[in-house]
């Protein structure tokens, strides 16, 4: 009854947010078959760092080909893309072009750089599994350090697996071109989380001596593991990006597919974020992302501090359109979370 409580309280919240007054009341059957994905950008969002500029490195390294001749080639392609994005950002202006196409312009040139760092082959070789990216990671410190999550992200996404059977799924939506590694640096910590609480559950109830206890807790068998989808981009043998989500206007897209179906959770960090940011039931955005906050509120955005979130909704009732909510740490975000995925 507490989580359907709890869930009920956050319809209404997201009905503030979509500028609607009526309030939510549903059976727990209607609860439980309405689909609820949490959504999560990668780089600089769940990780520390961006990670694109490891890439030709790890490429390097499980190729068995010089890291320097690599990054040497990939520092000229990633200054001429700072100087193109810059230039091309300089240009964007309210009044005169829509969010959409602002966002479209600067995807363009990451594009046409992409285009060009896939033919200069110094990706070559990064088409591995999650386990080939792992044995690296265990290997080679620098490349550990530079995935390093946000404190607090597995912990938390861990929690939304924890909590299929409220038909909560989780997915990863990136611009990242190697989608193992995203498997390897985030999912894997996640599952490690994940069993982890299982076995502390197991551990309570052999202590108990009811291994059927009517708590209410579904068990997985341990070591399993739901599927995640990763929507990304990818890479083959020969080091050559496929531009499966090309950019902010893709994930946009993404997401309005998932709110088709139910609500929509998602977590970004940057501009490539915003227009998804914007289209979830809830946008969150994550760290000092300042330049990112400044270019939604030149466009019509609200932009608000999540930890106020609560107190802002009933002050305004549902007369907000356009929001989304700025976060500094995981930390902050599990606060929200908790009355929305508690197990």
């Amino acid at each position: 009854m507490i989580m359907v409580c709890r869930l009920i309280v956050f319809f209404n919240s997201l009905l503030f947010i979509m500028g609607r007054t009526e309030s939510f009341s549903a059976p727990r059957s209607a609860l439980q078959s309405t689909t609820r994905w949490l959504v999560v950008d990668f780089d600089g969002t769940c990780s520390e760092r961006d990670t694109t500029p490891l890439l030709p490195q790890l490429a390097a390294v499980l190729h068995g080909d010089s890291v320097e001749e690599r990054l040497s080639i990939f520092a000229e392609l990633e200054s001429e893309f700072f100087r193109r994005y810059a230039a091309a950002k300089s240009q964007m202006c309210p009044t005169t072009m829509s969010l959409e196409d602002a966002l479209d312009s600067l995807d363009q040139v990451s594009n046409e750089v992409t285009a060009k760092v896939s033919s200069s082959g110094v990706l070559r070789g990064l088409n591995v599994t999650p386990q080939d990216i792992c044995a690296v990671m265990e290997q080679n410190d620098q490349v550990s350090d530079h995935v390093r999550l946000r404190p607090g992200c597995a912990q938390v996404l861990a929690q939304a697996i924890r909590c299929r059977r409220s038909n909560w799924q989780l997915g990863v939506l990136s611009i990242n071109w190697c989608p193992s590694l995203i498997d390897a640096a985030l999912l894997q910590p996640i599952w490690q989380h994940t069993t982890e609480h299982d076995i502390r559950l197991d551990e309570e109830d052999n202590n108990n001596n009811n291994n059927n206890s009517n708590d209410g807790r579904q068990r997985r068998p341990l070591g399993s593991k739901e599927h995640v989808p990763i929507w990304s981009n990818a890479v083959d043998h020969d080091g050559v990006v496929s531009l499966q989500v090309p950019g902010a206007l893709a994930k946009k897209d993404r997401i309005l597919q998932l709110k088709a179906s139910g609500l929509v959770v998602y977590i970004g960090d940057s501009s490539t974020d915003l227009a998804a940011l914007v289209e979830a039931d809830l946008g969150i955005l994550i760290g000092n992302s300042k330049s990112t906050a400044t270019m939604a509120e030149q466009w019509g955005i609200n932009v608000h501090p999540l930890r106020r979130r609560q107190q802002f909704l009933l002050e305004k009732k549902g007369e907000i359109s356009k929001v989304i909510w700025m976060a500094e740490s995981w930390a902050e975000i599990q606060v929200v979370l908790n009355d929305i995925v508690t197990p």
